[in-house]
């Protein structure tokens, strides 16, 4: 029924649990799957008191977050090779997770998004409303939100 699943994961407990089940799913289907990630990009704050930028600090920022999601994605290694199911890794630069979840849904020609309930972002959840949700609003794919 799927040949190739989307799951989103943020290095959070819950979606730990989500990309476990996602690899169940895909191993039932035989389908293939896309683990993504996203951090945001580097972003001049504007800090007072004379602060310069430097492209160092673009540097060490984004030496930081490689480092995190290859973290964050090396979690499905181990779990997808028992289950002999093919993955593929990305690591997305984007202001909205949601956005970039869908845009490489789509590129990828996924059939399924998986998704945790909730994640790292919890107070920013509640304020701006969650990934999901967005995600919800914005693919025609179905989307399966693991609790």
């Amino acid at each position: 029924m799927y040949k190739h699943i989307l799951i989103a994961t943020d290095g959070s407990p819950q979606s730990l649990h989500c990309m476990h089940h996602g690899i169940d799913l895909a191993r039932i289907h035989s389908s293939r799957i896309t683990l993504i990630t996203v951090t945001t990009p580097y972003s001049v704050s504007g800090f007072a008191s004379g602060y310069f930028d430097t492209p160092s600090n673009i540097d060490e920022y984004t030496e930081y977050w490689d480092t995190v999601a290859a973290d964050i994605l090396s979690g499905a290694d181990d779990y997808a090779a028992e289950a002999g199911v093919k993955l593929e890794k990305l690591h997305a630069v984007e202001v909205s997770p949601a956005n970039a979840i869908t845009e490489e849904a789509e590129k990828h020609d996924c059939d399924l998004i998986i998704m945790g309930s909730h994640g790292k972002r919890s107070i920013k959840r509640i304020l701006l409303g969650s990934q999901v949700n967005e995600v919800l609003h914005m693919t025609t794919k179905p989307v399966l939100v693991i609790r």
